[in-house]
């Protein structure tokens, strides 16, 4: 994906999230702490994206370490 997209997309995010502003006075707390945890997670995500970095994923993590582990555990001899 080019930059371009990528920052068109970043300026859109953030359109939504300025239309959010006035919904976020509204709501409880509670709520709030959670919309603005999952517009963090997104936003980070997003950067790293756009700086090319590699995103930690658990599925990788399994495949690379877990997996072989319990591959060599089923298919041992004793």
């Amino acid at each position: 994906m080019s930059s371009i997209i990528k920052i068109i997309l970043f300026l859109l995010y953030l359109l939504t999230i300025s239309f959010d502003i006035k919904y976020l006075k509204s709501i409880k707390r509670s709520e709030k702490i959670i919309l603005l945890s999952l517009n963090l997670f997104v936003l980070s995500f997003m950067v790293m994206r756009y700086l090319y970095t590699d995103i930690p994923m658990p599925l990788d993590f399994f495949i690379n370490h877990v997996s072989p582990w319990i591959h060599k555990w089923a298919h041992s001899e004793n």
